[in-house]
């Protein structure tokens, strides 16, 4: 199953709430130097340690961030040990039809960059339902729900 990022505008989706996400991070890059002395790899509250050599996808429909999201994953990398590929849809390419593909050849991306028309159509198929995540009550409107569940995130 893959976990869709709807990005696009409708009634499911909007801007993003900096103020709350700041309090967090502060408070996910002091549990990351605590680990860290403790001689643990940690990025927020996940181990990384036992992550390293994880391999993920993305299928990346924004052409214009594919440079800047290719050296984020780099980073990633180095910092967690997990490899992160970002495959570019392509110019004049269906996301929808690429996705689709994907799945049907059996190498979906663990993750994409989709319009929201694009993740109503695919959630209840190919899409996890992320309700239950811990960040969804801080992304009220900024989600895409199929049938009361939300199956993406805000980008």
């Amino acid at each position: 199953m893959g976990i869709l990022a709807g990005c696009g505008s409708n009634s499911n989706s909007g801007s993003a709430n900096t103020g709350s996400n700041a309090g967090s991070n502060a408070a996910d890059s002091s549990d990351a130097s605590e680990s860290t002395a403790a001689g643990t790899e940690s990025t927020g509250n996940i181990d990384t340690a036992d992550l390293a050599g994880t391999q993920i996808t993305m299928l990346n429909s924004k052409g214009e961030i594919q440079t800047a999201l290719e050296d984020m994953a780099e980073a990633f990398k180095e910092e967690t040990g997990i490899e992160l590929e970002v495959q570019a849809c392509g110019t004049g390419k269906s996301p929808y039809t690429r996705v689709t593909s994907a799945y049907n050849s059996g190498t979906a991306p663990t993750m994409a960059i989709l319009d929201t028309t694009d993740v109503v159509a695919l959630a209840s198929q190919y899409a996890v339902d992320l309700s239950d995540e811990e960040w969804v009550k801080e992304c009220v409107n900024q989600t895409t729900q199929v049938d009361g569940k939300v199956y993406s995130f805000p980008c």
